[in-house]
C-alpha cells in the first residue's frame, strides 16, 4: 500500500443547477462520479493517481492552507453551489463544507483536485 494515500477522502461540489461531482476513496483508488441528474446514477470512473500526483496534491493542499480552513462557510443564499471536503492524511485532517461561500484560494483547491483526477472536471 502506498504511503501517499489518505486514510479518508471525500470531496463534493455541485448544486441545483449543473453537474454534481463526488470523489470517494475506495481502497487505493478514487471513485469519481459526475452526476448531471442529481440522482447518484451519473458517470462513474475509478482513478488511480500515481505517487507523484499524490505528492503534488499534498504539497498544494499545504500551500493553500486547507488544513486550517474553517468547518463551514455559508451565506443566506439557498440556491447555488454547495461543497464538502472530508480528508485525513497522516496526522492531518479537515472536515468542512460550504454553501455559496468559500475559503481563500478555493479556486486553486479545485485546480489541485482536477490535477489529481487527471484533468477531469471538478467545479
Amino acid at each position: 500500500m502506498s504511503t501517499h494515500l489518505p486514510t479518508k477522502f471525500h470531496a463534493f461540489i455541485g448544486g441545483f443547477f449543473g453537474t454534481d461531482y463526488t470523489i470517494e476513496l475506495d481502497g487505493q483508488e478514487l471513485v469519481y462520479l459526475a452526476d448531471e441528474t442529481h440522482s447518484g446514477e451519473g458517470r462513474r470512473e475509478r482513478i488511480s493517481p500515481t505517487d507523484d500526483e499524490w505528492n503534488t496534491f499534498w504539497k498544494q493542499l499545504n500551500e493553500l492552507g486547507v488544513w486550517e480552513w474553517k468547518r463551514k462557510y455559508e451565506t443566506e443564499i439557498c440556491d447555488g453551489t454547495q461543497w464538502e471536503l472530508d480528508i485525513k492524511y497522516g496526522d492531518k485532517k479537515r472536515k468542512c463544507y460550504g454553501s455559496n461561500a468559500y475559503p481563500d484560494r478555493f479556486d486553486e483547491y479545485l485546480q489541485a483536485v482536477k490535477g489529481l483526477l487527471g484533468g477531469r472536471e471538478f467545479s
